[in-house]
């Protein structure tokens, strides 16, 4: 029994989904559960939504919702065709959900919280597009079956971050899938859970990697994999490097600090229940799937043969001095991480020195109250438009080639791995 995950770039237009089926048609053969993300850039347009509402924008954010469904009836009639009747009126009935949502979150009476409100918008994404393969492999005569997803992975009511409830999910995905299994092909949403009382939770950004993990846990099945717009998992972003290298086995836990350090070929919590239970992760490449790709086990033999290059864009470096020119004690660093957490910012690089602290992390919406927070008790400097190298392997050449003439902020060199937070001349 396999997993199967495609991303948003492999069902992003019609002939993109019949590339889809025909590769499923190839692997038939067996019980198969196939997970699905949203159509390519429809969460970025679906977070663009959630934020007009938020607004209370009424207007453009119907407008929006109003370009998708048209994204979609598109896609759906290029498919189907004049027989695209039956289809159009299940995607109608979801994008109508959508704009009742976004109808009642506008009301100038109803106060939102963003997180929650993301999570009622956009997963909405995910069930249009797995509506639509399930519609369009019916009518290539194949014997599927539409899952929600939301009602076997089960989570707590963390929004936009759902911990997975293990025993619970455990349990459900057993009593609902083994036997649609013997007879059919599952096909069911990535990114997606569900509280125990039907709220609905998402499992954090390109999450949907994650999903196929959990399933594949559950269900115990052979192998997961994932299938992308690249050969497999690359040594450094193509677009970024020349000639990067394909890594045709790598570890699990080289594969977790690859995605930990930025890679975005896997999603970072993908790896752990894969590894676990020794369940080996394919990244194939859907273009050409024949071809060799990347697989992820135990073995760690060819690790360490090629650096890996991993690029982190839009960095913001926060400089922390204490008011009082005191040293920068334990105390001071429980304060500024608690804060980090209660904002959820991920500290992607840190440095301590008698006087100072600094840290690297991530553009963020929430980044502006942080830094008002932390200027209560410290003088903050905060250095925007950085880019973060992680360098696995590292050698010396590897290093020249990336830093490459760059201002270095920060800088870390670790047996393993080196990172530098640079400022382009």
């Amino acid at each position: 029994m396999r997993i199967f995950k495609f991303g948003g770039a492999s069902i992003k237009d019609a002939q993109h989904i019949k590339n889809v089926v025909e590769i499923i048609k190839k692997h038939s053969d067996q019980p198969l559960v196939v997970v699905i993300s949203a159509m390519g850039k429809i969460t970025n347009a679906m977070e663009e939504v959630v934020q007009y509402t938020f607004d209370k924008k009424a207007k453009e954010a119907a407008a929006k919702i109003d370009e998708i469904k048209a994204q979609h009836l598109s896609i759906l009639r290029d498919l189907f065709g004049d027989k695209s009747n039956m289809a159009e009126e299940m995607l109608l009935n979801l994008f109508e959900q959508v704009y009742d949502v976004q109808k009642f979150h506008c009301h100038p009476d109803v106060e939102n919280r963003y997180n929650r409100l993301y999570d009622k918008i956009v997963p909405f994404g995910e069930l249009v597009s797995t509506t639509m393969v399930n519609l369009y492999l019916k009518s290539q005569n194949f014997k599927s079956c539409f899952l929600d997803v939301r009602t076997v992975i089960k989570t707590e009511e963390i929004f936009r971050e759902g911990k997975v409830l293990w025993d619970i999910t455990q349990s459900l995905v057993e009593d609902k899938l083994k036997e649609k299994l013997k007879n059919e092909i599952v096909i069911t949403q990535g990114f997606l859970g569900g509280t125990i009382n039907g709220v609905t939770t998402t499992l954090g950004r390109e999450g949907s990697d994650y999903t196929a993990a959990i399933l594949a846990y559950c269900l115990n099945a052979d192998s997961v994999t994932i299938w992308k717009d690249v050969a497999g998992v690359l040594n450094a972003d193509p677009k970024m490097v020349k000639g990067a290298l394909l890594l045709e086995n790598i570890s699990y836990s080289e594969a977790l600090e690859l995605a930990y350090a930025g890679a975005t070929v896997i999603h970072p919590k993908t790896i752990r229940p894969l590894q676990s239970k020794n369940i080996p992760l394919r990244v194939f490449s859907f273009y050409n799937p024949e071809e060799k790709g990347t697989i992820i086990s135990k073995e760690r033999d060819h690790d360490k043969l090629i650096p890996s290059i991993i690029f982190k864009q839009k960095q913001v470096l926060l400089k922390l001095k204490s008011k009082d020119f005191s040293f920068i004690t334990e105390q001071n660093l429980s304060h500024i991480f608690g804060l980090l957490s209660e904002k959820r910012i991920k500290a992607n690089m840190m440095q301590l020195t008698a006087a100072d602290f600094s840290v690297c992390v991530n553009e963020d919406r929430k980044l502006s109250e942080l830094c008002d927070l932390l200027a209560e008790h410290y003088d903050v400097k905060s250095i925007e438009n950085l880019r973060m190298i992680t360098i696995r392997h590292y050698n010396q050449e590897a290093i020249d080639n990336s830093v490459n003439g760059q201002k270095v902020m920060l800088s870390e060199k670790l047996e393993d791995a080196a990172r530098f937070v640079l400022q382009e001349e």
